[in-house]
């Protein structure tokens, strides 16, 4: 179990490496993880986890395709940067999240104070992922509910999200 463990640290260096030089941080989901390195599905859960990628799994040969990053150490391990509309959609949701998130903890909110979260936008694109994500954000934060404004409750502020200005808000 200490040698596995080990492994999982060396691989969870490597990786956090590779998206250093991708510069992807760590919120930003990946599709997929390849490890030359046979780990038991348990191990491949917590890296899934860890790393945020949606796909972990034990290949013979990483791959070394563009838009992949890779790391030839043993074990050898190799990246999936490429991003799809969906998982840029995910990554956005991971930061409306954690901006809500700091926006409480810096209101004093518990996590059983149902605030009701706020936003205001002119992206539509933030809009639509926001509605789309809307169930998911509320549960992640909190939150009494998440409404569109047009105007800015007292505890708010103002975000850069995917280089897009929002202001996210509590109504408390």
């Amino acid at each position: 179990v200490l040698k596995q463990m080990d492994t999982i640290k060396q691989i969870a260096e490597r990786v956090h490496a590779l998206r250093a030089k991708a510069g992807l941080k760590v919120r930003q989901p990946l599709a997929t993880l390849e490890i030359k390195e046979k780990l038991d599905k348990a191990y491949l859960n917590i890296l899934q986890d860890e790393l945020n990628v949606e796909n972990v799994k034990s290949v013979d040969k990483v791959n070394q395709e563009s838009g992949w990053e890779s790391d030839e150490n043993t074990p050898a391990v190799s990246l999936d940067t490429n991003l799809t509309d969906d998982l840029k959609d995910k990554g956005v949701v991971r930061e409306v999240i954690r901006f809500i998130n700091s926006l409480r903890k810096e209101a004093g909110l518990q996590p059983g104070d149902k605030a009701i979260e706020t936003y205001q936008t002119d992206s539509e694109y933030l809009q639509n992922i926001i509605e789309k994500s809307k169930t998911d954000i509320i549960a992640a934060t909190s939150a009494g509910s998440l409404e569109a404004v047009t105007d800015n409750p007292q505890a708010n502020k103002e975000v850069v999200i995917n280089k897009i200005k929002i202001i996210l808000g509590l109504k408390l």
